[in-house]
């Protein structure tokens, strides 16, 4: 049987960090909560040297294209990502480009 998501995508998602002054008047940062994200995917190798074209005209090129379904996670450019096969490391890299197609979303790492 063909698995559609045979992979992991996980990164770390922080949230809830405040500040407050304390009584010298200094600001202090109040740590949030840091929590692991993971989503079924399907990691791809770049193997053909394919690039995308940025804002400015310039050629990224990119290791990995990730399929997702559509509306479980948005990433944003410049996030970390790690793709597991069960427990094993098969990727990593910083998301270059994400979008969200009408079957699944897409990112270029």
């Amino acid at each position: 049987m063909i698995v559609q998501y045979p992979h992991t995508l996980k990164f770390d998602s922080a949230s809830g960090a405040t500040t407050e002054i304390d009584e010298n008047g200094d600001t202090v940062i109040i740590p949030g909560v840091t929590t692991t994200v993971e989503v079924q995917c399907r990691f791809e190798p770049n193997s053909k040297g394919q690039f995308l074209i940025s804002n400015d005209g310039l050629q990224l090129y990119y290791a990995w294209k990730v399929y997702m379904p559509l509306g479980e996670v948005k990433l944003q450019s410049g996030m970390v990502i790690t793709g597991f096969q069960n427990q094993d490391v098969i990727a990593f890299g910083t998301v270059q480009r994400f979008s969200e197609g009408q079957l699944n979303s897409t990112a270029w790492l």
